[in-house]
């Protein structure tokens, strides 16, 4: 399957509704962050991050849930993302 945009690695802290993470990497449709929660395909999920002075918010859908050193990584694809 062939991404629709290209993703750039990026580490940035991620606040959620409920817990507290860090992206990996960040695209125009999408993104994939750690996570302490595990999340299930389908959820939308809320999350804001900080870059340069502004606040990044992200809305979107999981569609991947992958377990990785204890953590959960999470892949989302984004239905909005606006800049605060």
């Amino acid at each position: 399957m062939e991404r629709s945009a290209k993703r750039y690695p990026v580490t940035l802290p991620v606040t959620l509704v409920d817990g507290a993470g860090f992206t990996r990497d960040v695209s125009t449709s999408g993104i994939f962050f750690e996570t302490e929660r595990a999340h299930s395909v389908g959820e939308t999920v809320g999350l804001s991050a900080s870059l340069d002075g502004a606040t990044v918010r992200y809305e979107g859908s999981v569609v991947r849930v992958e377990r990785i050193n204890g953590r959960f990584g999470v892949a989302v694809a984004l239905t909005s993302f606006r800049f605060d």
